[in-house]
């Protein structure tokens, strides 16, 4: 079982499945973190999000969801000996301090 938490970060136009981010979670005994960043998130974001989370109480993953305002606000979400997979197109996540 892995220490840390694995940590999803969703830009604003983020596209993809989080499906199996959920798996891997679910492999590695971790629990999975997904943060839409944007406020309010948008509608892919909000999608995304309740996919992951019907996929999770499925396979029995502890999954949380978060909004961060901005950029920003990231370094309060992710902790030493997470696993973080952005998940962004663009410059939504480039000047995020914690992922630099």
């Amino acid at each position: 079982m892995d220490s840390g938490a694995a940590v999803v970060i969703l830009g604003p136009q983020a596209a993809g499945d989080l499906v199996t981010a959920v798996r891997l979670a679910a492999a590695r005994g971790q629990e999975l973190v997904i943060v839409s960043v944007g406020y309010p998130p948008t509608e892919r974001q909000r999608a995304a999000v309740a996919r992951a989370i019907d996929h999770a109480i499925r396979l029995a993953v502890r999954c949380e969801a978060v909004v961060a305002g901005s950029p920003e606000a990231l370094s309060g979400t992710i902790c030493p000996g997470d696993t973080v997979a952005p998940m962004a197109a663009g410059a939504a996540l480039e000047a995020a301090p914690v992922l630099q």
